[in-house]
């Protein structure tokens, strides 16, 4: 509980059917929040949590953040963290950190029956939390009230990293006795996170039959494996912000079990302990040294990420991951209606891992996945040629990431699914000070939408904010921002310049669709071609190569990096 009450801020209780009496804000703007909203509980690391359904005594006290999935320290996005004076400090707790931030608009009652936005932030499966204030609410609801349509904002933890995604045998043959599942932890939370809105929001004004996802990268990724899933019905629509189920790489059982030995060596655990020892173990091992040893595994990355892991029978004995070949064509079957949309220069995010590439290395790289009769027109498609320096083929290798990861599966989705489809695209370049100033770089889209960035920027800049705002709440409240891709293959452009502009057709949109058209068949070798570029993934997946590997570095590289 918070010890003091900032300047302007009244504390509230209201009551939830079946939980009891909670304890949070009154915002000076009016709105109410509720910080560290318990969804969920843990009996162990490397178990899937459970859905909570009591409170202690009836009573919950959400005046300050509670903790936020274990993570290793984030050495990108260097971005300014607003000041929240009500909401306490973040902290990392493996065992306390499945909680959801609910904001609720000014004015609104419990007997309401408001319209709801879920965010599932995004961090590679590795980094990020829904404490960030960059994703709080309030700028958000106080616009919804603004336009009249009233809407409850909610953001919430999960697991990351090994914590959230690693699987094993080992893994394995203990959850048996707990439900079965390997792996894909992660996944599971939100699941929960999203049954107990369903189940509680009500209480809090919400309508759980109008509820909108919103998922970013990672984030999007997940809610992609969502919107396939039997469990489909917990959400009304979804936005997917910069990303599908591929994007950080889908890992088999197998696959998994190399890092889950890279982990045990690292962390000095020998490999010949009994199955159940091992495990015993690693649960042991601090959540800081877990964590840390992300780096060590990855061989140094700045940018890691987990990959989603291939065996999703928890969600249902049939269901099956979509392969992205099988983007181009398929229906989705999914009731619901979809945005989705892109920034323009998505693979930035990777610089520090192919940006030391150059242009003969970097052929290299490529020529293990694109087919050698279609080798030469994907080359001078993006410019590459053998003589480049890694300054001059790093741009090129960014565009190779974009298509591939960000901008090509969101068009097959929208081909495929034209009527119930909402295409965006992000174009506006960041004022921001950082690295990747000058671009519409990743995440940009989303600080944009939440508004909690608005000071930083130019007059056009702040005025596209409340546009992107308002499209996105539009949507959330079951309306039309603007029309759907239908078969003028419509879209909104966000930016450049502050532009918000309506087009039709592939013109106005600065994308390559009709290059997107002519690498349909080889998508499933260019997220492996995507892989090797971002967390050079042959590598991480052999034994061959990181912690217990021969030598330093193994033996030959994937490429030679200095």
């Amino acid at each position: 509980m918070s010890d003091q009450i900032p300047d302007g801020y009244q504390q509230t209780t209201w009551k939830v059917e079946g939980l009891g009496d909670i304890r949070g804000w009154i915002d000076p703007d009016g709105s109410t929040q509720f910080f560290g909203v318990p969804y969920a509980d843990l009996s162990a690391r490397f178990r899937h949590s459970t859905l909570k359904t009591s409170w202690e005594g009836g009573k919950c006290d959400c005046t300050s953040m509670r903790g936020y999935s274990p993570q290793p320290e984030r050495k990108v996005y260097p971005f300014l963290i607003p000041d929240r004076p009500n909401a306490g400090k973040m902290y990392i707790d493996e065992f306390d950190s499945f909680n959801l931030q609910i904001t609720i608009p000014a004015g609104a009652k419990p007997t309401d029956r408001l319209p709801v936005l879920v965010y599932v932030h995004g961090g590679a499966f590795i980094f990020g939390t829904g404490n960030y204030s960059l994703l709080d609410g309030k700028a958000l609801a106080k616009e919804s009230v603004e336009l009249g349509i009233p809407t409850i904002i909610i953001t919430f933890n999960y697991r990351c990293g090994f914590f959230g995604f690693l699987c094993s045998s080992d893994i394995a043959e203990d959850n048996e006795q707990f439900g079965g599942g390997n792996g894909n932890f992660g996944l599971m939370d939100q699941k929960n996170a999203l049954l107990w809105i369903n189940q509680y929001i009500s209480s809090f004004g919400g309508d759980p039959s109008r509820l909108t996802v919103a998922g970013q990268s990672a984030g999007a990724a997940s809610m992609d494996v969502h919107l396939r899933s039997p469990h489909n019905n917990l959400f009304s629509s979804v936005i997917l912000l910069s990303g599908t189920a591929p994007i950080c790489g889908v890992y088999t059982p197998e696959e998994y079990e190399v890092l889950y030995y890279k982990l045990l060596t690292e962390v000095g655990i020998p490999h010949n302990l009994p199955p159940a020892e091992r495990l015993t173990k690693l649960r042991q091992t601090p959540h800081e040294v877990v964590a840390h040893a992300s780096h060590a595994v990855f061989q140094g990355l700045e940018q890691t990420q987990f990959g989603i892991g291939s065996d999703v029978s928890i969600f249902g004995k049939d269901f099956q991951l979509t392969q992205p070949s099988d983007y181009p064509g398929k229906k989705l079957d999914y009731p619901g209606r979809i945005m989705i949309g892109d920034c323009l220069h998505e693979g930035i995010i990777y610089v520090a891992s192919y940006g030391v590439l150059n242009g003969e290395q970097a052929i290299s790289v490529i020529r293990k996945h694109v087919p050698e009769d279609f080798l030469a027109k994907y080359l001078d498609h993006y410019g590459i040629k053998p003589s480049m320096s890694a300054q001059e083929v790093s741009p090129c290798l960014q565009l190779v990431l974009t298509d591939c990861m960000f901008t090509a599966p969101p068009y097959y989705i929208e081909q495929a699914n034209p009527e119930k489809t909402y295409s965006y695209h992000f174009n506006q370049a960041s004022e921001l000070d950082n690295p990747w100033r000058g671009l519409a770089h990743h995440s940009l889209d989303y600080m944009y939408v939440f508004g909690n960035i608005r000071f930083r920027l130019n007059e056009a800049s702040r005025k596209l904010t409340k546009v992107m705002a308002s499209d996105f709440l539009t949507f959330a409240n079951g309306k039309a921002p603007y029309p759907a891709v239908g078969d003028k293959m419509t879209s909104r452009t966000y930016g450049p310049n502050g532009a918000y502009d309506v087009t039709e057709g592939p013109s106005a949109i600065m994308r390559p669709v009709e290059w997107f058209e002519e690498i349909k068949p080889y998508m499933n070798e260019l997220f492996k071609l995507a892989g090797d570029l971002n967390v050079y993934q042959s590598e991480l997946l052999s034994y061959d190569y990181g912690p217990g590997s021969k030598g330093e570095h193994g033996t030959a590289r994937l490429v030679p990096r200095g």
